[in-house]
Order: structure tokens, then C-alpha cells, then sequence
């Protein structure tokens, strides 16, 4: 770096000491969006509470509820249960139009019903249990919004003994606790076949009331929480302040511990609140009865119906009466629960009463509570949107850093294009490149953003059980190494399929370059997306300046200086990404509290470094599982990528290029401890401090970039962020230079034998070009898109597509058996083969890649006896 570029970065560097970081608290906003209508009767309308609720095709239904029309319980009022449907439509400034629908009934017969579980699902709304005036509903309801109307269907019946009290959905399937006659019961309710599947119970105490469950991701799979509650039973009233988990998977329960918010000594009663999953880890518990005034109130009225004084009769009537009228209302407090660290934050505390008894739906970006309770038997006509802002700034040093790095880029890319001055150079450097410079840029490539991000993701989430699948590269390398690197290094091939032409046939070298190439294409297009996208959500970068800087600054440094500058970039940028990991797990360990003993002391307490794993379960990630699928992801990589053997083809020597191989394989132990290291740093972290969790990340795969711009110094975040950029700029170049190779090599020079080198270089530069623009054109449409996991994503498109083109040079090295027929069988077959498996199986995805090799040369092994031996 030049002394001229070096004292600004530091300067940025050492003013970030003295800038807070940039990331702020989340702000809450409950507002009122709507009012109930007037009944039919042109009467006000009192509110209900206990009502069905939920989203169907962008509106919000609300039927049926309780309420006391006549008069107040205290004054001797009856409870009635309401049949009324109303339609909430959103409009444009985020308020709500309520509509009564007077020519629907729920239920159709007209008799009200309230107080039971509700569910949204797909575009239905789905109704269990509840009362109305003439008991308990046994009938399973399906509410649809049709129009400006809503369609009632019956579409099941209860399992006998069964009253529901709370229900989320998950998969297929929805959830419904609730009680019979003494325990709690689960019940599992599949909407497509209507049937009923009785699960294991929550072992605790009945809850019979008051009660949610809610769906959320844990870390390793989909979860169920139970949330406090009540029961009476025998007449002892027991309020419920923990937290139990139901994981579907193994279709068991586990005490989760009580309820206790950062700040307070002593668990929290919940009863009744509103509640939804928010984000990729969080539970949203909002307002609910805390329990004091109802324990009170349930202790008067038991000793009413218990005294047979008519004074003291009469005294207890009058202070059940002040407790219901001096009622200081339901809690206002918005909790969130974390259900990855199992912690309990308050987020704020609501300006706007907050009612209880009522359904939380989540529309957009909006929480929104029709309805409820206000206090005890009183109800309230509003409905409330609750909103939660976060704010980030990424801030000028942070920038001033990203902008340093980026021109040393630039200015490196134009460098090297003054030494390239012929294709030779261009795709193999003049076989000048330093061993230990083509293992550190192998390396780099390999560490994409994707990886970068992704590795502390699962790691902060779920445990080292994905340790042992990086592991494999210490297999892999004397295995390429003695087998696939001397037929590589004797042909002196600038494009590794050069090799399957001499090999088996020129359409096999077509084949496999042009599904290299577009393969290269998507790869191109998500390592931009995806890192942006993770990015944008925690710093506030636009995620289209993201991609147009990352992609437009790789392609002129890689385009102009050819593989030099693809390799020396990576050094530079190897060295950022280790350095930036390293300083970011000392700021983790130090801003836990208790420091390093506190840090192993959780990670093994919470077994965080669980890496073994023998069962025999192909389909998680069990030792078995991350070894071999490992293994043969390795094995792909470093046998048929063009952007990785083509690094190792850069060195002058035999002996270079095994030096770099071995480099590139030691490199990777200490460097993917340390990235584990991350990922658990971050557990215990943001366990120390959940306050300072993103509320609404939607991927965990955010979770890194967002601590940096939470904990970090300015200055130092963005060499962070520098970092991503660096990991998935790594990428690119080698992507970008490989296709221009493979187009330059593979179809140009076959299909323009007398092209002149110089027009080969003009070529090869243009159809970068070509091919990077447009990767970052795909890139800005799947801006667009939601993609779930980077790292299942990359690892599922990795093991679909390139298993074939691993599987070409495996057949051609070990199987002299195989010809041309039977090799383009088995490359056709492998990909069948994956198809099938990931429609009708579970097998984890990190198997892809193994058994597409593997179903590769069989079914190519076993054709060759069909269509003869190869040459």
C-alpha cells in the first residue's frame, strides 16, 4: 500500500476511536389506525374481546368476541358473545377501514362465539374452539376474504375432550394447545388433509387460559414457545411466568426458564397478551395482564361465594366492584423474547393502552391489535398498529475507509494492465506469480463474502457441527496434489476442460465449459446479491450502490490486469479479511462481561461447541453428514472450478504449485477456527447484551455485519464492512477472469483458430466485461427477492450443478472404461439423480455434491458397458 494512501486509512482509523458507534436503539410507535363501526342497530359499538382474528388476501377478518352490551359485570350485566364479522381493509396512509358485514354470521347459525385459538394459514383464517351462548364449539371453522366479503366454511371437528386455547402455524401443519379434563394436550391439524395428530403434551402444569404459542427458528430448526397463562383448577388459581419450547422435529418439550426482563429481579406474569414471531429470532409479547389485580380480584370472589355473612357479603362486593372500576388498566410493556440466546429484553413501553385478550396480526411491517379488552370487562372499539423503527448510519469515516480501499483496487487493476500484454499473461500471469501469493489468492476465493458471513451465522445460532465439513480440505489436498495436479501441469492448459477434449471428445469440453460458464453467472450475480442484501439491512447502504460498487470496481481491476491483479487483490484482501476477524473477536470477547472466562464458561454451559455428532442421520448435519459432504464439495471445488485451477497453474513449478495447495489447505484450519470463534463470540455476546440484538433481521446471516456497526468504532466498522467487500470481491475477480478464460480458450479458439493473440486479449477483456455486467444486471433484479439461507442456498446450487462437471474429470482420470457417450450418460444422469433426491427426500444438502458425483460415474461406469469403452 502507498504511503500516500496508507495515512488517510489510518487517519479514518484513529478518528473512528473517538466516534460512537452508529446503530440505534429501536423506537416504538403505537398509534390508532382504526375504529369499529356502529352496529347494525346504528348503536356504538362497545368493542370485543376474545375474537378470531387474522390476515386473509390483504385484509384483516375479525369475527365473532365477547362483550357486555347491557351493563358492566359490576353491575350485574351479562356476558354476550357477538356473531359479527368485520372486514379491516389497509389503506394508503396506513390507517384501517373497518366494515361491518351485516349479511354474515359467525358462526353461520348465528349464536356467537369467543375465547378460542385462531390461525392464519395460507389465505384462510382457522377457527377452534371457543364458547358461545349455548357452550363449547366442537366445529373446526375456515374464515376466507372473497371480494369485500367473507366466505365461512366447517372444515373439521374437535378431537374429543380438546378445548383449545392458543395456536400458531408451522409447515404444513397447525399447532393447537390446549386442555382436557386434567393435562395439557398438542394437537397437530394438517389443512390439506383434515387431519387430526395427537403430539406429546407440554409436561408442565395445565394452562387453560390466557396462553399463546407462538411459531419461531431456534437456531437448528422450527420451534413452538408456550407463553405464560393461567389455570384454576379445584379452585386454586396458579399464574404461569415461563416459557416452554415444543420442537416438532423430535416432537418434544423443554423448560425454557422464567420470564425475566433485562432489568428486573423477578419473573413476570403474561396472561392473555397479543404475541407474534418477528424478525429471525424474536418473540413479540405485547401489554397482557400482569396478574396482580387479577389475583385480587379471583381472592374476593372466592371469598364472596365462600362467606354467608350478608354484611361482609356486601363490604367484598363493594371492593370487587373498586377493583373492577379503579382497574389502572393492562400492562403497557412490549417485551421480546430471543428464542437463539433464550433472553428476555423490554423494548419500550406503550403511550396508547395497550388491550388485552385479542390477536396480534402481523400485516407488512405493522402489528396490528383489533380490538381486545381495555381493563377487566371493559372493551375497547380501536384498533392499535404497532411499528418498530431501527436506525443505522453507516456515517462519513466509515465511507472515507470503504472509498480508500475500493481506489487501492482501481488503482492496482490499471497497474497490471500495463504487464498484460498477451493472453499468456493475461490467464497465467507469465507463470511468474509466488507460490505462497497463488495460495493465499486460492484461498480468498474460496472464502467468499458468502462464507464470510455465513460460518459465524450458523455458528452464533446453532453450534461447530458444520466444523468438520471445512475440515476435508486437509483430505483433499494430497489427493489433487498426486492425482489431478500433474495432468493439469503437463498439458499446460490455460482452461482445465482442455483436458476432457483430449480425454474423451470436443462436446464433452463444450458441455462442461458452458455449464462452468453458467454456473459462474448465478454464482456471480448472489455473491453480489447476498452480501448487499445482509449489508443493507444492518448498515443502511443501499443495497443497489452495495452491488454497483462491489461488481463495477472488480470488473475494471480484473478486466485490466488480468490474473495478476486477480491474485495480488486477493492477497491484499486475504489479509484484510483475517485482520478484520481477528480485532472484531477481541472487541466480542472484551465487551462480554466477565471477559474470556465468561466467554468459554457460556459457550460450554450452552454447548455452543458441540462438533461431533455419530448418529447415523443423513438428514442433519451430523459428523457423517459434514465429513463426506465435505469432502466432496472440496473435491469439486479444487478439481473442476476454472477459477481455482487456474490459480494453482499460475506458479512456474510442479513444486510452486503444490506449495500453494498446501498452503491454501493449512490456511483454512486456523482460519475457519477463528471464524467459529466469531460465531460463538457472537452468541455470548449478544447474550450479555441482547439489548443490543436487531429486533427485525430478517437472516441470521446478518448477525455479523449488524455487530459491527453496533459495537465497533466508526473507522474500524467500516475496515469491517471493507472486508465483506474484500471477501466477495475475491470472488468476483476469480469468477469474472475464469469465464473470460474459458470463453477465451474453450469456444473462441476453437471456433477462430487464426485469431491473432492480440485479438484473443481484446476478446477476452470484452467478454468480462460482458459477462460481469451482466451478473451485476441479475444482481439488481434479485434486489427484488427473498432468498433464505446464504449458506444453504450457495451449498445447494454448488452441489446440483458442478457435481456433474467434478464427475467428468473423475470419470476421465479413474474409469479408462468410459467414453464419450457414457460420460455425458453419467453428467445427465447425476443431475436427474439430485433433482429426485430433492423432491422426494429429506437428505441434508450437504450431500448434494457427493451423491452427484457418486451417481455421476456409476451411471457413466455402468453405461460405457452400453455404448462401449472410451479411448
Amino acid at each position: 500500500m502507498k504511503p500516500r494512501l496508507l495515512f488517510p486509512l489510518l487517519f479514518c482509523l484513529l478518528a473512528g476511536f473517538f466516534t460512537h458507534p452508529l446503530q440505534g436503539a429501536p423506537a416504538v410507535d403505537v398509534r390508532q389506525t382504526g375504529t369499529l363501526p356502529l352496529l347494525s342497530d346504528s348503536t356504538a359499538n362497545p368493542g370485543v374481546a376474545g375474537a378470531f382474528a387474522g390476515l386473509s388476501n390483504g385484509r384483516i377478518i375479525l369475527a365473532g368476541g365477547s362483550n357486555f352490551p347491557q351493563g358492566y359485570p359490576w353491575e350485574g350485566g351479562q356476558k354476550h358473545y357477538s356473531d359479527d364479522v368485520y372486514l379491516l381493509t389497509p389503506g394508503p396512509d396506513g390507517n384501517y377501514a373497518c366494515t361491518l358485514l351485516p349479511d354474515v354470521k359467525f358462526p353461520a347459525e348465528g349464536k356467537g362465539l369467543a375465547h378460542g385459538a385462531s390461525v392464519t394459514a395460507g389465505n384462510h383464517l382457522y377457527c377452534f374452539g371457543g364458547t358461545g351462548s349455548d357452550g363449547l364449539n366442537r366445529t373446526v371453522y375456515r374464515l376466507t376474504c372473497t371480494g369485500g366479503s367473507v366466505r365461512i366454511d366447517s372444515v373439521s371437528r374437535l378431537p374429543d375432550d380438546f378445548t383449545p386455547v392458543a395456536a400458531t402455524a408451522a409447515g404444513n401443519n397447525l399447532y393447537i394447545h390446549g386442555v382436557g379434563p386434567s393435562a395439557n394436550l398438542l394437537y397437530a391439524y394438517t389443512p390439506s388433509s383434515g387431519r387430526w395428530k395427537e403430539l406429546a403434551a407440554c409436561p408442565a402444569a395445565r394452562r387453560s387460559e390466557g396462553a399463546v404459542l407462538v411459531r419461531q427458528h431456534d437456531g437448528h430448526e422450527e420451534a413452538l414457545y408456550l407463553i405464560g397463562g393461567r389455570d384454576v383448577t379445584d379452585g386454586t388459581l396458579t399464574l404461569f411466568t415461563d416459557v416452554w419450547e415444543y420442537t416438532p422435529v423430535h416432537n418434544t418439550w423443554k423448560h425454557k426458564g422464567e420470564i425475566i426482563p433485562d432489568g428486573d429481579h423477578a419473573p413476570v406474569v403474561v396472561m392473555a397478551p397479543a404475541a407474534v414471531p418477528y424478525g429471525s429470532g424474536h418473540i413479540l409479547v405485547l401489554g397482557g395482564d400482569d396478574g396482580r389485580e387479577f389475583s385480587r380480584r379471583f381472592a374476593l370472589e372466592q371469598a364472596i361465594a365462600s362467606t354467608d355473612d350478608p354484611a361482609e357479603r356486601d363490604s367484598l362486593s363493594r371492593e370487587l366492584t373498586r377493583a373492577f372500576t379503579e382497574h389502572p388498566g393492562f400492562s403497557r410493556d412490549i417485551l421480546a423474547y430471543h428464542a437463539i440466546t433464550d433472553t428476555w429484553i423490554r423494548l419500550g413501553t406503550s403511550a396508547e393502552p395497550l388491550p388485552a385478550v385479542t390477536t396480534a396480526v402481523l400485516s407488512g411491517n405493522n402489528i396490528v391489535l383489533p380490538s381486545g379488552e381495555a381493563s377487566p370487562g371493559v372493551r375497547s372499539d380501536r384498533v392499535l398498529s404497532v411499528r418498530i423503527a431501527e436506525h443505522a448510519s453507516f456515517g462519513w469515516i466509515n465511507y472515507s475507509v470503504v472509498a480508500l480501499y475500493l481506489l487501492i483496487m482501481l488503482g492496482m487493476g490499471f497497474y497490471f494492465m500495463r504487464k498484460e500484454n498477451s493472453t499468456e499473461q493475461f490467464f497465467k500471469g507469465g507463470s511468474r506469480i509466488p507460490w505462497w501469493a497463488a495460495g493465499i489468492s486460492i484461498f480468498a476465493t474460496a472464502l467468499s463474502a458468502i462464507t464470510f458471513l455465513s460460518i459465524p451465522a450458523k455458528a452464533y445460532a446453532a453450534d461447530w457441527s458444520m466444523f468438520m465439513f471445512n475440515m476435508s480440505i486437509l483430505v483433499i489436498v494430497p489427493v489433487v496434489i498426486f492425482f489431478y495436479l500433474p495432468f493439469f501441469r503437463k498439458l499446460s492448459v490455460a482452461s482445465a476442460y482442455e483436458y476432457l477434449e483430449q480425454r474423451f471428445s470436443r462436446p464433452v469440453r463444450y458441455i462442461a465449459a458452458a455449464f462452468f460458464c453458467v454456473f459462474m453467472f448465478a454464482r456471480i450475480a448472489i455473491v453480489l446479491f447476498l452480501p448487499s442484501l445482509a449489508l443493507n439491512a444492518v448498515t443502511g447502504i443501499d443495497i443497489y450502490l452495495c452491488i454497483l460498487l462491489m461488481g463495477v470496481v472488480t470488473l475494471i481491476y480484473c478486466t485490466m490486469g488480468g490474473i495478476e491483479a486477480v491474485v495480488w487483490g486477493d492477497v491484499i484482501q486475504g489479509f484484510i479479511l483475517v485482520g478484520g476477524a481477528i480485532a472484531s473477536l477481541f472487541y466480542m470477547i472484551g465487551g462480554t462481561e466477565g471477559g474470556l472466562s465468561e466467554f468459554v464458561s457460556v459457550a460450554v454451559e450452552d454447548s455452543k461447541f458441540h462438533i461431533l455428532d455419530f448418529a447415523f442421520d443423513l438428514t442433519k448435519p451430523v459428523f457423517w453428514v459434514t465429513f463426506f459432504g465435505g469432502f466432496a464439495n472440496q473435491l469439486l471445488t479444487y478439481t473442476s472450478d476454472q477459477s481455482v485451477i487456474q490459480k494453482y497453474m499460475t506458479t512456474k513449478t510442479m513444486s510452486g504449485a503444490k506449495k500453494s495447495l498446501w498452503l491454501n489447505g493449512l490456511l483454512s484450519v486456523p482460519i475457519t477456527v477463528l471464524f467459529f470463534c466469531i460465531g460463538t463470540g457472537l452468541y455470548v455476546f449478544f447474550k450479555s447484551h441482547p439489548e443490543l440484538l436487531s429486533i427485525g433481521m430478517q437472516n441470521t446471516d446478518s448477525i455479523f455485519p449488524h455487530f459491527m456497526m453496533c459495537r465497533l468504532p466508526a473507522g474500524m466498522a467500516g475496515l469491517l464492512i471493507a472486508a465483506v467487500f474484500a471477501a466477495a470481491m475475491s470472488t468476483l475477480s476469480s469468477n469474472i477472469n475464469s469465464i473470460s478464460t474459458v470463453l477465451t480458450e474453450d469456444f473462441l479458439g476453437n471456433l477462430r483458430k487464426g485469431a491473432s493473440d492480440r485479438s484473443r486479449m481484446r476478446f477476452a477483456r470484452w467478454s468480462g466485461i460482458l459477462v460481469g455486467g451482466l451478473g451485476i444486471l441479475m444482481a439488481v433484479l434479485l434486489a427484488s427477492f427473498d432468498i433464505a439461507s446464504l449458506w444453504d442456498q450457495f451449498n445447494f446450487f454448488l452441489g446440483l450443478f458442478t457435481s456433474g462437471l467434478g464427475g467428468f474429470f473423475m470419470m476421465g482420470i479413474f474409469f479408462k472404461r468410459i467414453g464419450t457417450a457414457g460420460a455425458i450418460t453419467g453428467f445427465v444422469g447425476s443431475m436427474v439423480v439430485l433433482l429426485l433426491f430433492n423432491s422426494y427426500s429429506n437428505v441434508s444438502f450437504l450431500l448434494y455434491g457427493l451423491i452427484g458425483l457418486v451417481s455421476c460415474c456409476a451411471i457413466g461406469y455402468l453405461s460405457s458397458f452400453l455404448f462401449g469403452r472410451g479411448r
